[in-house]
């Protein structure tokens, strides 16, 4: 027996942000594309990017601060 488990659109809103921190080889602390910016790449809604940066910010993959663009962090 097979499980159908069917990933939600935050988890792959984050594969997609960390290939592309993985492709560009940003370093500690470069910034990677606005939110609006993300949201129109991606072709997704703010809410789940949100939510996916929220994820990756708990993983230590990125850094929030208000009013900047999130940041690349120790990419283990």
């Amino acid at each position: 027996m097979r499980l159908n488990v069917e990933r939600s659109m935050s988890d792959k809103i984050q594969e997609s942000l960390l290939t592309m921190i993985r492709e560009r080889k940003l370093k500690p602390g470069d910034q990677i594309p606005t939110e609006i910016e993300l949201c129109e790449l991606l072709g997704v809604g703010r809410s789940s990017l949100r939510e996916a940066v929220a994820q990756m910010s708990r993983m230590a993959c990125c850094r929030v601060s208000r009013a900047r663009a999130p940041s690349s962090d120790k990419f283990r």
